[in-house]
């Protein structure tokens, strides 16, 4: 619920901060992962100069994000930190169309230099090492987080370990920083992003497997003309860019 009112708030700022554009008669609402919130600030910014439209951008965990459509019923495009999210909201009929736009992967994150040592998901289960993860039901890395750890037979022992369980990529990260954490399995864009590179190092995780990133047309739209624009944007070598710039 914390969450969700954090989305709302940010809804508003960025929907007043947005583009030349914020009084234009044209508006569109994305459901945005909270791990893409910087691509998809460019990429909005980017549409907006040759389009008059003014974005509403709410930013949560994607599982989050799922209750709010479905409880709001408003909204032109979902776009999650993993797919299975968009496959959730197809099989209801509430996602119509979808577009990909990149990829998502999960990796071990650590403090910089890695002082604890830790070499791959089995370690996540030492004794006295501050292991947090994300709650699988709040959004899209802590059901990858699952996925991972239980291909990897190693759910329960890990799990046992956790210190505590955050919300989304976001709180993963900040426990890192602030050294709440010695490890953590987030996405590794969050590692690529220009304010976290000094703080943290990744792992690469050979069990996991790349998360396609798309793009969800929702049944609710008021504008689909507009939004399917927008997602032939994100799709063209313009969007592919800023995706790939910002790690996916």
């Amino acid at each position: 619920m914390k969450k969700s009112i954090i989305g709302f708030a940010l809804l508003i700022s960025l929907a007043a901060s947005i583009g030349p554009n914020a009084y234009a008669q044209d508006k569109m609402t994305i459901f945005c992962g909270v791990t893409m919130r910087f691509a998809m600030v460019e990429l909005t910014e980017r549409f907006a100069e040759t389009h008059k439209v003014a974005f509403e951008i709410s930013n949560g965990g994607s599982g989050d994000l799922v209750r709010l459509i479905q409880n709001s019923k408003t909204g032109d495009i979902f776009f999650p930190g993993a797919e299975s999210f968009i496959d959730q909201l197809k099989k209801t009929g509430e996602v119509i169309e979808t577009a990909v736009v990149g990829e998502n992967k999960a990796a071990l994150v650590v403090a910089k230099g890695n002082p604890r040592k830790v070499q791959g998901l089995k370690d996540l289960s030492n004794p006295g090492l501050n292991v947090i993860l994300a709650r699988a039901a709040s959004g899209s890395i802590g059901k990858e987080s699952e996925v991972i750890l239980e291909n990897a037979g190693l759910l329960d022992d890990v799990l046992d370990n956790v210190l505590f369980f955050t919300t989304d990529s976001v709180d993963l990260v900040s426990a890192i920083i602030s050294g709440k954490a010695d490890a953590t399995i987030n996405w590794r864009a969050t590692a690529a992003l220009k304010e976290n590179r000094g703080h943290m190092d990744i792992i690469n995780i050979p069990e996991a497997k790349a998360e396609r990133l798309v793009f969800g047309l929702l049944k609710y739209s008021k504008n689909a003309r507009l939004a399917r624009d927008f997602m032939a944007f994100a799709t063209s070598p313009v969007g592919k860019e800023i995706f790939q710039r910002h790690g996916f």
